[in-house]
C-alpha cells in the first residue's frame, strides 16, 4: 500500500481497503501490529473528515482496531491480542474533559 496514497489521498486509500481482498491482513502485516494498523486507519478517516489535528481519539482507534479484526481471519485477533496491542502506548488524543 501507498504511504503517500495514504496520508495525501486517504479516501482514496480508505476505498482501496474496502475493494481489495485481503486489503486489512496486508495493512496489519505492514503495520507490524494491529495498533498501528488501527492508528493509521483512524488517522485516515480523520483526514477524510477533517478533524481536528489528525490524531485519533481513544474510541477511534479501538472502533478501527474492530473494523480491521472483523477483516482478518478469524484465528488471527483475539480479545486478548487486542487489548496488548492497544496498551504498547500508541498516541491517542481525547477529548477535553468538561
Amino acid at each position: 500500500m501507498s504511504h503517500w496514497q495514504e496520508t495525501e489521498r486517504p479516501h482514496e486509500w480508505l476505498r482501496s481497503l474496502e475493494e481489495r481482498a485481503n486489503a486489512y491482513t496486508e495493512l496489519v502485516r505492514e503495520s507490524g501490529n494491529l495498533a498501528l494498523a488501527a492508528y493509521r486507519f483512524a488517522r485516515a478517516k480523520r483526514r477524510v473528515f477533517e478533524r481536528g489535528d489528525g490524531i485519533p481519539t481513544l474510541r477511534e482507534l479501538r472502533a478501527a482496531a474492530k473494523t480491521i479484526a472483523s477483516h482478518l481471519p478469524a484465528d488471527w485477533v483475539t480479545g486478548s491480542v487486542l487489548l496488548a496491542h492497544e496498551e504498547q502506548g500508541l498516541h491517542m488524543s481525547e477529548p477535553p474533559s468538561r
